[in-house]
């Protein structure tokens, strides 16, 4: 398991905001199990699981500069019903 730091800045919290879901629900995902992880370029990263209530959540995050492992919430975006079933079913759920 990599070991990476998550940190919110006032964007970040706008954007978490913004997804109708609450800080608690990201976290939740960013640390939970399973997930699916996916790198964009050298700084960016996706993490995408499933929050306390049931939701699934993609979690933008970039890394902070001159900060190895260290990422900002950047971007939190609720799965719709048909891109969470196809989640489901690549992390070998229903």
């Amino acid at each position: 398991m990599p070991l990476e730091t998550y940190e919110f800045d006032d964007d970040s919290y706008t954007a978490t905001a913004n997804a109708g879901v609450n800080v608690p629900a990201v976290l939740a995902v960013l640390h939970g199990h399973p997930v699916h992880r996916q790198h964009i370029g050298t700084t960016g990263l996706i993490i995408t699981g499933r929050a306390p209530d049931g939701q699934i959540i993609s979690v933008g995050l970039l890394e902070i500069p001159g900060r190895d492992d260290t990422y900002r919430v950047a971007q939190v975006h609720v799965l719709p019903p048909a891109q969470a079933a196809a989640f489901e079913h690549r992390m070998g759920g229903e």
